[in-house]
């Protein structure tokens, strides 16, 4: 629901900067504002978003893809995966981080190239998201009342409940780089990461930018 109205609110930020706005503009404004009436009613009659038959990771890229566009960036999807098999569990989880990371990268980072990459290796996923956006201070990044931080809390507490783990490097004027790391098919819950947890547990000091990293 919150991905809907960032949409939403991405889009009307640059029919404003624009000064106007096109009948498609209003168009996909009305799209994106039916899809978070959709999730608002889900939510209302508590029905699970999707079919489990639909693919988290292609929901995640079609998403990604559309949000890119709007501003006029560019999404790399690399799915370097040799069997793509996951667990449904680890599948939904890893895809809503993944949304939650391009949606931070373009409405706060604002980017102009997102790179999405998916590898696995010995029962593991990883995926890794960079950015070319404006990068932040880790250490002055902290959980407001305002909401601001929790998308990135809660991108760690999805990870920890599938056992993987969730890290964050940034630098300002160099985008920032997110992995995300779990088992393909987890054997147990992972351990909780709450909201009083520290945030700078959840950044890596070490960072490459985007522009530097783009053939590796």
């Amino acid at each position: 629901m919150g991905q809907s109205l960032t949409t939403l609110l991405v889009e009307i930020r640059v029919a404003i900067e624009r000064g106007h706005a096109t009948r498609d503009d209003l168009l996909i404004l009305e799209r994106e504002a039916e899809n978070a009436l959709a999730s608002v009613r889900a939510v209302a009659y508590r029905v699970r978003q999707g079919a489990d038959h639909v693919d988290p990771l292609g929901r995640a890229q079609r998403y990604a893809e559309r949000l890119v566009a709007v501003p006029g960036a560019t999404l790399r999807w690399i799915d370097e995966r040799v069997t793509g098999r996951l667990s449904p569990q680890v599948a939904k989880e890893v895809a809503w981080s993944i949304r939650e990371s391009v949606t931070n990268a373009i409405n706060h980072g604002l980017a102009g190239l997102v790179e999405v990459r998916l590898l696995e290796s010995e029962g593991r996923l990883r995926v890794t998201i960079r950015d070319n956006g404006m990068g932040f201070e880790p250490d002055r990044l902290h959980a407001t009342p305002e909401g601001r931080g929790l998308g990135l809390l809660g991108n760690a507490e999805r990870m920890a409940q599938i056992g993987g783990t969730f890290t964050i490097r940034s630098r300002p004027g160099e985008g920032a780089v997110v992995i995300l790391e779990a088992p393909r098919f987890p054997r147990r819950s992972g351990a909780e990461v709450t909201p009083q947890t520290s945030m700078s547990q959840l950044f890596d000091p070490e960072h490459r930018p985007l522009a530097a990293a783009a053939g590796g």
